[in-house]
């Protein structure tokens, strides 16, 4: 660990705990946990708590959060989340493919600096080899 980076970034695949004298701080997808036997204060010259705020990824698709943050969401022409649908990102930086969450959103996408993101939905990817003389279902017939 260096001390001189200006950030200390702790990263695990499934879950983080810090343990100390008892307590504890837990860190997973199904959110944070303190637990203390003893007393848990909390000092600031101010305090603030909003809603749920998930992590986001960088263009690698590796959770991230960082200064520069951008984040699309996939609709239908009425307006309907396209859930489940696959793009691909791709950037200077890296690139991922994946596929939008129930309510057609993207992860947050982060990076260090403005970055040009390219972003492809990709609307069918299929292999077919029809047997000699058979016709795709979905082409023309004639009657």
């Amino acid at each position: 660990m260096n001390m001189l980076n200006p950030t200390i970034l702790f990263t695990a695949q499934e879950e983080l705990r810090i343990v100390a004298g008892g307590s504890f701080t837990t860190l997973n997808a199904a959110g944070i946990t303190h637990g203390t036997a003893g007393a848990w204060d909390v000092k600031a010259a101010t305090q603030h708590m909003e809603g749920g705020k998930a992590m986001g990824i960088n263009v690698a698709g590796l959770p991230h959060l960082d200064l520069h943050g951008v984040q699309f969401e996939w609709l239908s022409p009425t307006g309907a989340a396209l859930a489940h649908r696959p793009y691909e990102l791709t950037s200077d930086h890296g690139e991922h493919a994946s596929t939008t969450r129930e309510d057609g959103h993207m992860p947050a996408i982060y990076s260090k600096s403005v970055t040009q993101v390219r972003v492809k939905r990709v609307w069918a990817e299929f292999e077919a080899s029809p047997e000699q003389g058979d016709a795709p279902t979905d082409a023309p017939r004639q009657s």
